[in-house]
């Protein structure tokens, strides 16, 4: 999606792909904070001990992308809002829903 959203939106100019690709990379990297916080000691036999780990990177996740988001919003003028938004919400959020969607039917 780093690659893809810049891409998808380059008909629109350079402050578009800008705000898609930083989008797109708050949530990659974000996503790389939890699965090295999670299974950076992964250990089978102790399942109480990598859901802790998952609860505690998604803390973490949640802290980075809320910093992330105010550095980009504040300091890397200028951003178009609603595509950057659209991106975090279609890369991250999205794909929850489809899988919850998917498993109702």
């Amino acid at each position: 999606m780093v690659v893809i959203s810049p891409v998808l939106v380059l008909p629109w100019g350079f402050v578009t792909v800008k705000s898609a690709f930083l989008a797109a990379l708050t949530v990659f990297l974000a996503s790389l904070i939890v699965k090295y916080q999670v299974f950076k000691k992964y250990n089978a036999q102790h399942p109480e001990k990598i859901l802790a780990r998952f609860y505690g990177a998604v803390i973490t996740k949640t802290v980075f992308m809320i910093l992330a988001m105010l550095v980009i919003l504040t300091q890397l003028q200028p951003i178009n809002f609603a595509i950057f938004f659209a991106v975090i919400f279609l890369t991250h959020f999205l794909p929850s829903l489809l899988i919850a969607a998917w498993k109702w039917n």
